[in-house]
């Protein structure tokens, strides 16, 4: 797949070739149609998140608001089937708290 991979702090981003995902047990590998790069992204590029008490490490492709279609799931996913168009939302919750445990993750 082509992705825009994050290699240096404040310098573009390499557009290149890397290996197709295999999906977790309870996850899917979605084709990305659009993405959003916001904020957050751009203070990772920047290497200024120490604020939040995170170290971005160069080397990872960015954005986190995709949405696409699903081309594979794994052995464990119940909700989605390929060819599903989704939207990815980029706040997971851990399910720990009353939020998550009502089906409120967001």
């Amino acid at each position: 797949m082509r992705a825009a991979v994050f290699t240096e702090y404040g310098e573009p981003l390499d557009v290149r070739t890397v290996d197709d995902p295999e999906p977790e047990p309870h996850g899917a590998v979605v084709e990305v149609e659009a993405c959003g790069v916001c904020r957050s992204d751009w203070h990772a590029w920047q290497g200024d998140w120490e604020w939040r008490g995170l170290d971005p490490v160069p080397g990872h492709i960015r954005g986190h608001e995709p949405a696409g279609h699903v081309l594979t799931v794994g052995d464990e996913v119940e909700r989605v089937s390929e060819g599903d168009h989704v939207a990815v939302p980029f706040n997971l919750g851990d399910g720990s708290c009353h939020r998550c445990q009502t089906g409120h993750s967001n």
